[in-house]
């Protein structure tokens, strides 16, 4: 009721990391609360490091993303039989740490993944050790990732490559209507647009908080949101400013049609094109992305072990999986659906349309995901990670 206002080794142990804390409605996070963004550039090992939004009104955000932990705490990579689109990308060790040297390299041979799903995931060298919070395309061969310090990589269908940005704000989700029309946010308010041509800046907002995701249905209509329960809007001509009731932050928003939004936050939020409203959900639970097959078929993540969520269309039922903290989820239909996190490792489960699965459990902990099909998914991370599958 709405209120008004995913081949793994075999043998791979499926251990259940503890739930981090939960954020409360001031805007602090939890232990690694990695969606919650701060104007500080640093991140902790496996951690969250907390930073003022400088925005008096709009509390304290949260973190920057946490880089992922040591190696010895992955699991051991198989080094025989690489697989998925090597054209693409290539093949790396496990548990690499957040230097350039594992996401800018190839290890050895061997893609991961989990042999009982079929799942396969291997490592695209980005040329970058910064961490990496967003990714989004217009199809297989116009591919967009933003991080830290500014970093802004394209895929054209061979190799990332970086694009000057024109900031050196840390950057933190990116979203486009096509190849002409793309929206990247960031630290300080930061807005850039790409034309097809060039990027621009601007900061329409002023400066003084973070935004985190952007997402819209076409060039007039397009939504971020970002600390203190921001949810900005743009028409086509403008940004305008507007807030979520009870929201400290959000880190995530999704819809289905320009009256169907969703936005995740300590709460999860409803727009039905004409105001906000806050929904139930199970208490001491925070949200960090949402994603659907459809209006009765929404899925939601968050901090927490495996923390997620599934709406019918009626009421929000819990669907937790054996996971840790999980920071953005994509699909490419109902029964495909892939979400991303983890604290100490990256971590992906997978929802085959009966159950969800952990599939990936290694190298760096992962912060986005997003695919132009179920054959050509793409998930970003610390240390510069890049990850596609098959």
């Amino acid at each position: 009721m709405r209120h008004s206002s995913k081949t793994i080794l075999i043998g791979l142990t499926l251990a259940a990391c503890s739930s981090c804390g939960t954020n409360g409605d001031n805007g602090s996070s939890g232990a690694s609360g990695a969606r919650t963004s701060g104007d500080n550039s640093a991140s902790a090992d496996g951690g969250s490091t907390p930073g003022s939004s400088g925005n008096g009104s709009t509390g304290s955000s949260g973190n920057t993303s946490g880089s992922s932990g040591d190696t010895s705490s992955s699991s051991s990579s198989s080094s025989s039989g690489s697989s998925g689109d090597t054209s693409s990308s290539s093949s790396s060790s496990s548990g690499s740490s957040g230097d350039a040297s594992a996401s800018s390299s190839s290890g050895s041979s061997g893609s991961s993944g989990d042999a009982s799903t079929g799942t396969t995931w291997s490592t695209s060298p980005s040329g970058t050790a910064k961490d990496l919070h967003g990714v989004w395309g217009s199809g297989s061969n116009d591919v967009w990732a933003v991080g830290d310090g500014g970093t802004l990589l394209h895929w054209t269908g061979t190799a990332w490559s970086s694009v000057t940005s024109g900031t050196s704000n840390n950057l933190w989700g990116v979203w486009g209507s096509g190849a002409s029309d793309v929206w990247v946010v960031g630290q300080s308010a930061t807005f850039l647009h790409w034309n097809g041509a060039t990027w621009s800046e601007t900061h329409p907002v002023g400066n003084g908080f973070v935004l985190t995701r952007a997402w819209g249905t076409g060039p007039s209509d397009v939504w971020a949101g970002g600390d203190g329960g921001a949810l900005i809007h743009f028409d086509g001509t403008a940004w305008s400013y507007t807030s979520a009731a009870s929201l400290s932050r959000v880190a995530g928003v999704w819809g289905r049609s320009a009256n169907d939004v969703w936005a995740a936050a300590y709460k999860l939020t409803h727009w039905n094109g004409t105001q906000w409203s806050v929904e139930t959900t199970p208490s001491g639970r925070y949200f960090n992305a949402v994603w659907g097959s459809g209006a009765s078929d929404v899925w939601a993540v968050g901090g927490g072990a495996g923390n997620i969520l599934h709406w019918n269309g009626t009421a929000w039922s819990d669907a937790s999986v054996q996971a840790s903290d999980l920071y953005a989820i994509w699909g490419s239909a109902a029964n495909d659906v892939w979400a991303v996190g983890g604290t100490v490792r990256g971590q992906i489960v997978h929802w085959n349309g009966t159950a969800w699965a952990l599939t990936f459990d290694q190298g760096n902990a992962l912060r986005d995901i997003w695919g132009s099909g179920a054959n050509d998914v793409w998930a970003v991370g610390s240390g510069g990670t890049i990850l596609h599958h098959p």
